[in-house]
């Protein structure tokens, strides 16, 4: 992604790196101290200087649900790096979102398979403005309407024959579309199957059918 990032601006015409007007470092986004590149100053009488070398905005889109411990992480960024008055924004998405990949990541924990993100702790707007009040900052969410173009949406097009909208009878195929060709479920396949159809048929309403509303809530927070 950081290569992304560079090629699009070089396209745009904006200095990278050496230029200073942009610059891209790699490291852990949970525990950013000490990368090279980020250092603030440390040394006594530096209060001000070092709060003039802090951000104005942080901003973390599509990844905040990737991390082991987001609060943690986000309460770092804030206290370390943020101006007073900086702003944070951020966004997670909402519990009917994503159903497949959400699913698979919390049979893969029944299994013992390793899968990437923690969905669990969003059950609503309100789990995020209480993490980001948590890390220091006075926050508010708002919810976006559905947004089809989520690309971890769940695209297997079941009976029904449109986006966003399953049989309860068909978590198994769902389960098959999504590890297609990826070997680490293969010896835990048949009993995280069974599981994952368990788990879809559980989100069924009372018409027999899973929906998915792939909507996000976006946090704006302001550091104390």
């Amino acid at each position: 992604m950081l290569g992304v990032a560079r090629e699009k601006a070089r396209v745009e015409g904006v200095g990278v790196d050496g230029e200073e007007v942009v610059r891209f470092l790699e490291g852990d986004v949970g525990a950013l101290e000490g990368l090279e590149g980020l250092e603030l100053g440390n040394g006594e009488g530096e209060e001000e200087e070092e709060e003039e070398e802090k951000f104005d905005v942080i901003t973390i889109c599509s990844a905040l649900v990737l991390l082991d411990r987001p609060g943690e992480a986000m309460k770092g960024w804030v206290e370390r790096w943020l101006k007073r008055g900086g702003r944070l924004v951020c966004d997670v998405p909402c519990p009917r979102a994503m159903l497949g990949i959400k699913t698979l990541a919390r049979v893969g924990k029944m299994v013992g398979v390793e899968t990437l993100g923690d969905w669990e702790w969003v059950e609503g707007a309100e789990s995020l403005r209480k993490m980001m009040e948590g890390a220091g900052l006075d926050a508010r969410v708002i919810e976006t309407e559905a947004w089809e173009e989520v690309p971890s949406r769940t695209k297997f097009l079941g009976r029904m024959g449109e986006e966003g909208v399953w049989g309860v009878e068909e978590g198994g195929d769902v389960f098959d579309d999504l590890t297609r060709g990826r070997e680490k479920w293969r010896e835990r396949r048949e009993e995280a199957r069974g599981l994952f159809e368990v788990e879809w048929r559980g989100m069924g309403g009372e018409d027999g059918l899973v929906r998915e509303v792939n909507g996000l809530f976006v946090g704006i927070g302001v550091k104390r």
